[in-house]
């Protein structure tokens, strides 16, 4: 009798080691996925892993990251606040703070956006140690100067950031908040400029997540000196990439793109409404509740002029 229980414990132990492992494991391949950047599958296995391992805080973080990825905000936003319950460590409060920060700031809620990012750059700080020495650190002060709509200030440290990057993905990043920060003051030459060589690192460290943002940006700013030709082959490019990845923000950014050229160039109405209409769709999807109904908007006003 006592040999049978004891074969049996071993049985079960056997059996929880077992889920242990696949728990642990579903984790490990949605990070894995992550960094390759096949975000469905991360989600999928995200999604596997927070059911198997509901209070792991790596969970939740993975499977927050993933929809983030795919441009899917209001469970991004559930998953990095569930993250949030399962840790006190400062160092991964810091991390979820940003990408909280990072969601409410794509789908313009201002306010929000600071208050998370301040969070993350309060907690940077303290365990740093340190007075705007890293890349990081400057990267994220140049986020706050920006969503208060100082352009010159956050300009200044996205250009202290570069000077202190040192890999091709940071050195990229830098880049491209600079060309960021030229097109929110209206110089799309320099914009041009700088997105291009950010271009040109995240494609040398096949770094797809940002190139394709990096060509609707480049298609916009072309769009605004109005080569429209240019801007509608890199919006395009953008477009395709996005929908390749499945970041359902970014291809409804690239169909706003397209519709304002086609409006700006002032040849096809219809067009321009149905990349509007399909800006709006995605935007929906995304969450992005304030883009689609600016969309949704500029669709009613086209149908008046055609109709």
């Amino acid at each position: 009798m006592i040999k049978k229980i004891l074969l049996f414990a071993v049985f079960l132990m056997f059996i929880f080691v077992v889920k242990s492992y696949a728990s642990r494991n579903s984790i490990t391949q949605c990070f894995n996925h992550l960094r390759g950047q096949s975000y469905r599958t991360a989600k999928r296995y995200g999604l596997r892993a927070v059911k198997k391992h509901s209070h792991s805080f790596h969970a939740h973080l993975c499977l927050g990251e993933a929809y983030y990825k795919l441009g899917i905000y209001p469970p991004a936003i559930n998953s990095f606040k569930k993250a949030i319950s399962f840790t006190n460590k400062k160092n991964r409060l810091m991390i979820v703070y940003n990408w909280i920060g990072r969601i409410y700031s794509n789908i313009g809620d201002k306010k929000n956006a600071l208050l998370y990012y301040n969070r993350s750059l309060t907690l940077e700080r303290k365990l740093k140690n340190v007075n705007n020495e890293s890349a990081n650190l400057n990267n994220k002060i140049a986020v706050t100067y920006r969503k208060k709509d100082n352009y010159q200030k956050a300009l200044y440290y996205d250009e202290k950031s570069l000077a202190l990057a040192r890999t091709k993905k940071d050195k990229a990043n830098s880049y491209g908040n600079i060309g960021t920060d030229y097109f929110d003051m209206n110089n799309y030459i320099e914009t041009i400029k700088f997105i291009k060589k950010a271009l040109i690192l995240d494609e040398n460290i096949d770094n797809h997540y940002e190139t394709g943002e990096y060509f609707l940006k480049l298609g916009s700013a072309y769009t605004y000196i109005n080569n429209y030709s240019k801007a509608k082959n890199y919006i395009i490019k953008g477009i395709n990439i996005e929908k390749r990845i499945g970041n359902k923000l970014m291809i409804g950014a690239g169909h706003l793109f397209l519709g304002f050229r086609y409006l700006k160039k002032g040849n096809n109405l219809n067009n321009a409404m149905i990349s509007f209409e399909k800006a709006y769709k995605f935007f929906k999807e995304a969450g992005a509740n304030k883009d689609a109904s600016s969309c949704l908007n500029i669709v009613n006003k086209i149908k008046k002029k055609l109709y």
